[in-house]
């Protein structure tokens, strides 16, 4: 379910910088939770994208943080912000942040969260390889060198080493 959110106003063009023109680049965010958002805040204040899709599965949440991000559209007046439950909002994507997790219970191990946090990954991989099959995948879930290595297992062998 799509949420029909378009925090942008009528776009300005963007600029060019010394890295180039960012209107066409496309980033998607998976998780709302905080490390999300702050992500999500990083790449509005650098606008460094045309296109910003965000994905979590608590809709409700989703919802309530895409309308927050309609409130500051004045200040991110280059970038278009898609919000949703389902991946398809982040097709053609150039990198997917997933930063969806379990949080780190108090006295927990980084390493006890292997398992909770390898099984959400095993789901949002697939739709991310649907969706975004040449993305530059940035894995930030904990603990991130062993997720990232799980990520890697998933794409499998054809997925270009170092995306």
């Amino acid at each position: 379910n799509t949420i029909p959110y378009d925090a942008s106003l009528p776009q300005k063009p963007a600029k060019d910088t010394p890295l180039g023109n960012h209107s066409s680049k496309k980033i998607t965010i998976v998780g709302m939770g905080q490390v999300g958002l702050g992500c999500v805040c990083a790449i509005l204040n650098q606008d460094i994208c045309g296109t910003l899709a965000l994905i979590d599965i608590a809709a409700k949440k989703l919802e309530g943080e895409a309308k927050d991000f309609q409130q500051g559209s004045a200040f991110h007046q280059h970038t278009q912000i898609l919000a949703s439950d389902t991946y398809d909002v982040s097709e053609n994507s150039d990198m997917v942040v997933i930063t969806a997790g379990v949080a780190q219970q108090p006295g927990e191990s980084r390493l006890s969260l292997v398992d909770r946090n390898a099984n959400i990954l095993k789901k949002i991989m697939p739709e991310v390889l649907k969706y975004s099959p040449n993305a530059t995948i940035l894995i930030v879930s904990n603990p991130c060198d062993i997720m990232t290595a799980i990520a890697a297992k998933l794409a499998g062998p054809d997925f270009p080493q170092g995306k």
